[in-house]
């Protein structure tokens, strides 16, 4: 690889530096993130008295916009660069906060700051989602996705460690949507230090066609490829489930044991503990068992223990909600990293901004559709009914995956494997591209070669 910006040291030096101002201004964002996950359901359970409804309708709120913005903004991500994509979700979110907290100032308004506050975070986040999870290939080698993945998944859940507590206590200690401020702290935080992210190298754009015409890539090659649609499905159906269950574990938490906000707050961020476990581990993993097991085992062995949720009532059985969420969590973030890994090694760097936003159109689409029906079921089923369907959900998000790996077994028995799905056609205008960022502990020699 030759080296056009200066001497080889000195340009690993500023791609490391790169990379690691994107991952604390990341780990930024994931904090605003996690505390407002639970800040909105928690200030409107117990500062605004809501219904179960009510709660699951806010909770939906901040991620409906999955749903209508994922695939144009993943067009939109593929053209443009994508550190200024990043800082201006981060500034919209902070806006979209700071709203909320002005609108909360007249008392009659109820329920409709945390509305403002969730759609507008929201809508935001589908393009930092997209963005972030497309950028790490500019910024480190191949070979080293596994080990940045697992350093971004770190940090998200040990914001997701703390996101429950803080939120509990912000719910708990600040007046009323006052504690949506303190949130918007967090994110401008990410903005500014996302913004002084300077890259050294980029690729050229794609060639630009009809939006129409590049939305169908994404989804094509999403589609098209059986690996990439069975682990969309499972990460369709184990958020359903999710999501789902949020408020019916609010509900369990501080109805039917009687616990406050800043007590359900701490048992919530267990889940937390256990992310940043799966996430360590992850790597050992994905050496031990191979790309593929890698993904579907952490799912698998640690569903069934969702069946202990709808039996907790208080005592000893709080210390077995926090064991069990936290292997849930633990599984699910372990699932992450391998899954990003690889699907990042299958995609061609020109379609990335619309597989992952193909992807996430699909998987975060289920997100409101389970928050409004678990707090629909929630008040129908009662909260341990409700936790029950979503046990067995969990259990079912890993049988694509499974069904994948058997048909990926006979083939190789048969001797036929599955091509990898075909990129759209470029332009024949357009420049190559090719990715020279040095990785991330600044190896300057060789290549870049994408499987």
């Amino acid at each position: 690889m030759t080296d056009t910006t200066g001497a080889p040291g000195a340009t690993a030096r500023r791609e490391r530096r790169n990379f690691n101002l994107f991952w604390a201004g990341d780990t930024l964002g994931q904090f605003g993130y996690s505390v407002g996950l639970f800040l909105f359901p928690l200030l409107a359970a117990t500062n605004l008295h809501a219904t179960p409804a009510e709660i699951g309708l806010v909770t939906a709120a901040g991620t409906f916009a999955f749903i209508v913005l994922s695939l144009p903004v993943g067009v939109m991500v593929d053209r443009l660069p994508k550190r200024p994509v990043l800082f201006g979700a981060n500034a919209g979110r902070t806006v979209a906060l700071v709203a909320g907290w002005a609108v909360s100032l007249d008392p009659r308004t109820g329920m409709v700051p945390l509305y403002i506050a969730a759609l507008g975070v929201g809508c935001c986040s589908v393009a930092f989602d997209i963005a972030y999870q497309s950028y790490p290939p500019s910024l480190v080698d191949p070979d080293q996705y596994t080990l940045a993945n697992s350093r971004l998944q770190s940090s998200a859940q040990v914001a997701q460690v703390s996101g429950p507590t803080l939120a509990g206590l912000l719910a708990a200690t600040l007046h009323g949507a006052s504690a949506l401020l303190a949130t918007a702290a967090l994110y401008a935080g990410s903005a500014g230090v996302i913004g002084r992210v300077r890259e050294v190298r980029t690729a050229p754009p794609p060639p630009r066609r009809r939006i129409g015409r590049e939305l169908a890539d994404g989804v094509a090659f999403v589609v098209r490829q059986p690996w990439l649609r069975s682990v969309t499905t499972s990460t369709a159906l184990w958020n359903l489930s999710a999501s789902a269950a949020t408020p019916a574990l609010i509900l369990l938490l501080t109805d039917v044991n009687g616990l406050t906000s800043g007590q359900a707050g701490a048992l919530l961020s267990s889940g937390g503990v256990g992310g940043v476990l799966g996430a360590v581990v992850a790597r050992r993993l994905t050496s031990r068992l191979g790309e593929r097991v890698a993904v579907w085992a952490p799912l698998l062995l640690t569903a069934p223990f969702a069946f202990l949720l709808p039996w907790i009532a208080g005592g000893l059985w709080l210390v077995v909600f926090c064991v069990a969420n936290l292997v849930l969590w633990a599984g699910a973030a372990a699932y992450n990293v391998a899954q990003v890994s690889r699907r990042v090694k299958l995609c061609p760097p020109e379609l990335l901004g619309r597989m992952n936003a193909s992807i996430r159109f699909f998987v975060s689409g289920t997100l409101p559709i389970g928050a409004v029906a678990g707090g629909v079921l929630a008040g129908v089923l009662g909260v341990p009914g409700t936790l029950l369907l979503c046990a067995v959900l969990r259990v079912v998000a890993a049988v694509p995956l499974l069904i994948e790996h058997a048909h990926h077994r006979t083939r190789a028995a048969a001797g036929t494997t599955v091509p990898p799905a075909a990129p759209p056609p470029r332009d024949a205008t357009a420049a190559p591209t090719r990715d020279t960022t040095p990785g991330l502990r600044g190896d300057a020699s060789g290549e870049r070669v994408r499987p």
